[in-house]
C-alpha cells in the first residue's frame, strides 16, 4: 500500500500561465492519439499541446466525472489555474474552439457536483531544474515539484488536499500499488528518474489509465467524481526496466 508521508499540511503554491510559459503556441485537437493518449483505457474528448511540449488530456471517465491528465517534461511543472476543464482548455488554446464534447461533459459535471468544491486544475510554481543529466533528479526535487499538498480555487484561496502520499524519500526501485475508497477527487504524478515504468489508474475496478513512461518523463492524473463518490480508486506503478522513479498521490473524500 501507499504510505510512506500520509499527511495533511498547510502550505503551497500557486501559478499562472504565464509564468509557467504555457498559452504560447498551443496546438489543440480533439481526442488525438500519441505517446500519453494511445496507452489510455480510456480516450480522451479533448486535446492540447502546448509551446513547451506538455500535453493535455481531457476525459470524461463516467456521466458526471472528469478527468485531466498531463505529459511532461522533468523540468516542467504541472499547470495550475484554478479554472474549470473548458477555461483550461480556453486558455491552453485561446481563439479555438472547445469542442463541444467537452463542453457537453462541464455541464454534467457542473450539474453532479452541485454544493461540491469546483473543479481546477493541479500544479505548483514553476519547477526547479531536475539536474544536469538527462535522467537525473533527486528526492528533494520530486517532493518539491510534485509532493505538494495546498491547492487554490477560481479565487486565490487556498484548498487542501485531505491525504498525501509521497514516495520521495528514497525513489522508488520496485513496483507499488495502493487503493483507497471513498473518493471524491483523486491525484497521482509520477516521473520516471532511470527506471522505465507502466502508470495505471483503477476507477471502482474499472482501469482509466495506463501509460508507459520513459526516463525524465512525468505524468499526472486528477480526477473528480459524479454526484457519488467513488467506492475505490486504485493506482500502481510496475517497473518494466531497472531503475528509480518518484510517485505521488493524493486525495479528498
Amino acid at each position: 500500500m501507499l504510505k510512506l508521508c500520509e499527511r495533511i499540511k498547510r502550505g503551497g503554491f500557486v501559478a499562472s500561465l504565464a509564468a509557467a510559459g504555457l498559452a504560447a503556441s498551443a496546438c489543440a485537437t480533439d481526442a488525438s492519439s500519441d505517446e500519453a493518449s494511445s496507452a489510455t483505457a480510456s480516450a480522451p474528448i479533448a486535446e492540447v499541446t502546448t509551446g513547451n511540449g506538455t500535453v493535455v488530456s481531457f476525459f470524461e471517465p463516467g456521466p458526471g466525472q472528469l478527468g485531466i491528465a498531463q505529459q511532461l517534461a522533468l523540468d516542467v511543472p504541472p499547470i495550475a489555474t484554478g479554472m474549470s476543464a473548458v477555461e483550461l482548455y480556453k486558455s491552453l488554446a485561446p481563439g479555438q474552439a472547445v469542442p463541444q464534447a467537452l463542453v457537453d461533459a462541464q455541464e454534467r459535471a457542473d450539474a453532479a457536483r452541485a454544493g461540491k468544491p469546483v473543479v481546477r486544475s493541479a500544479g505548483l510554481a514553476p519547477a526547479q531544474s531536475a539536474g544536469t543529466g538527462t535522467s537525473d533528479f533527486s528526492s528533494g526535487w520530486f517532493q518539491d515539484n510534485h509532493c505538494y499538498e495546498t491547492d487554490f480555487d477560481e479565487d486565490g484561496d487556498p484548498i487542501f488536499w485531505h491525504f498525501l502520499n509521497c514516495h520521495a524519500a528514497p525513489l522508488l526501485t520496485g513496483s507499488i500499488s495502493g487503493t483507497h475508497s471513498d473518493i471524491d477527487e483523486f491525484w497521482v504524478s509520477g516521473c520516471a528518474n532511470t527506471a522505465h515504468i507502466t502508470l495505471r489508474v483503477w476507477v471502482e475496478d474499472e482501469q482509466k489509465i495506463g501509460v508507459q513512461l520513459n526516463p525524465t518523463k512525468c505524468y499526472t492524473y486528477h480526477w473528480w467524481s459524479g454526484t457519488f463518490n467513488a467506492d475505490s480508486f486504485k493506482s500502481s506503478a510496475t517497473v518494466t526496466s531497472d531503475g528509480n522513479y518518484g510517485l505521488a498521490v493524493k486525495w479528498n473524500n
